[in-house]
């Protein structure tokens, strides 16, 4: 399938502002004031404290060499649990202070039990102390290698520094490991911030696995649905992405995202007049005049890039009155006109335009970007 060069840059602009919205957004900018602790309460238990006690007892009779911790871990005693506890209670109160003096006494009492160098990344890093936290998790992460917490966790602070590459392999880790030990809502949330690196490396292919994992997890998410077809869309996969727009717009009769990719799809598969088919049906089932305004000048520029600039006039006409405020509809009305000879026409809605929009004003067709 051909993706034109405008298809990739509405498409990709969309799935960056999806990418970043919701759980991945909300891990990445948290936890400066939430703490880690917080990416970590869905992991199949009620609290963060459940994930760090699962932890607690990893290296058992029989484990696999290759992921057993190069130093075994000891249990905790009675005592050290007992100051666990204690700081443990001490974050939750906000009490950073006591709870790293707590956790400290029990890493120079144990340092060989994961549990103690994870509840002391956690405070370090409530304390703003990112270098510390993660010193902390990659000790977690050396004697509790099979938990997915530690490169998840590791991953969070390294997308926060902007270490995206070294983000995506931790994220990649933590998705494997924890298939077998975290739930639905904490599985959700590792694919959520592997999917964000995934589309900042422009990895659509591997983007489309993801999404597809938390389409399982999640069948009902709509928005999921729509950013899994636009990932197979954008790795040249576009009919393979057509069963999902089409039962996505069942769904949601009025969603014009859906509609505009289905359009794109079918361009990129040289069925223009089929694209502008499915536009028409579109604009039919939405309800106000700036969806019906998308639909149009979606329209306007797939004719234009099939030749037919008069027919595309009137798309983009139609566009700019069913929304008066549609810039873009005025300025590619004026530039078709133009093209055809019509000066005072293309003058006209020229102006429109620079009216709406006078720190963009026209440049090159940007309809010449579809052919």
């Amino acid at each position: 399938m051909k993706v034109t060069q405008h298809t990739k840059a509405v498409l990709l602009g969309l799935t960056l502002a999806l990418a970043t919205s919701g759980a991945a957004q909300t891990m990445i900018e948290t936890v400066s004031t939430i703490g880690v602790q917080n990416t970590l309460q869905s992991a199949g238990t009620p609290s963060a404290q459940g994930a760090l006690q699962s932890a607690q007892n990893l290296q058992t009779p029989g484990q696999d060499p290759k992921t057993a911790p190069a130093v075994p871990v000891t249990p905790l005693t009675t005592e050290q649990q007992a100051q666990v506890a204690q700081a443990r209670a001490a974050f939750q109160a906000g009490n950073y202070a006591q709870a790293r003096t707590l956790y400290e006494g029990v890493v120079a009492q144990n340092y060989t039990n994961p549990e103690p160098h994870f509840g002391l990344a956690l405070t370090l890093f409530a304390l703003n102390d990112e270098r510390g936290a993660t010193f902390e998790l990659q000790q977690f992460r050396a004697l509790a290698p099979t938990r997915f917490e530690g490169p998840y966790n590791l991953g969070v602070i390294a997308a926060r520094a902007g270490n995206h590459d070294q983000a995506l392999t931790l994220f990649a880790e933590a998705a494997t490991l924890m298939k077998t030990q975290a739930g639905p809502a904490a599985q959700r949330q590792v694919l959520e911030a592997l999917a964000a690196e995934q589309t900042r490396k422009a990895d659509f292919a591997a983007l489309s696995t993801t999404l597809a994992a938390i389409a399982v997890i999640d069948p009902g998410d709509l928005d999921v649905q729509f950013r899994l077809a636009q990932a197979r869309t954008l790795s040249g996969q576009g009919s393979a992405a057509l069963p999902g727009v089409y039962a996505l717009i069942q769904a949601a009769p009025q969603r014009v995202d859906a509609a505009l990719l289905l359009a794109d799809i079918y361009v990129g598969q040289s069925l223009p007049e089929r694209a502008i088919r499915e536009l028409d049906a579109a604009a039919g089932r939405v309800q106000n005049g700036t969806d019906r305004s998308a639909l149009l000048l979606r329209k306007a520029r797939i004719l234009a890039a099939t030749g037919d600039t008069r027919a595309a006039v009137f798309a983009a006409q139609d566009a700019a009155r069913e929304d008066s405020r549609n810039a873009a509809a005025f300025a590619l009305e004026g530039e078709l006109r133009a093209a055809r000879g019509d000066r005072p026409g293309a003058l006209s809605a020229l102006q429109n335009a620079t009216k709406l929009a006078p720190r963009t004003p026209p440049t090159a067709p940007r309809w010449r970007a579809c052919a």
